[in-house]
């Protein structure tokens, strides 16, 4: 059986404050599997109970317990971000617009 162990008081009352402040849903569940599996509960159960495999539970542990919350922490991705569907490149306005008066211009020269 594998469980996430406290080291020291510190790291506890660390723990219980990232809880508390929390505003992420993903930390937040994070964090509730860590505190559970500290008080015992299986990598079986915390899976059911978070909807979460396995695999992904004992990551989690292991993480925790090789370098605490710090590597816990989801890992930002690099780079730009994706548009979103729906939203348009914030260049696409001016570069349309732009081809417009292009095409335009051309028309009245003729």
């Amino acid at each position: 059986m594998i469980y996430a162990k406290i080291e020291n008081p510190e790291q506890e009352k660390r723990l219980i404050d990232e809880l508390k402040t929390s505003k992420d849903k993903n930390w937040y569940r994070r964090l509730e599997i860590i505190t559970n599996s500290t008080k015992g509960a299986t990598v079986e159960q915390l899976s059911k109970t978070f909807n979460v495999s396995q695999a992904t539970i004992r990551r989690y542990i292991h993480a925790f317990n090789k370098g605490g919350l710090d590597a816990l922490k989801p890992i930002k991705p690099i780079g730009r971000s994706k548009l979103r569907v729906g939203s348009p490149d914030p260049d696409y306005v001016v570069k349309r617009k732009s081809v417009e008066e292009f095409r335009n211009l051309l028309r009245r020269g003729s």
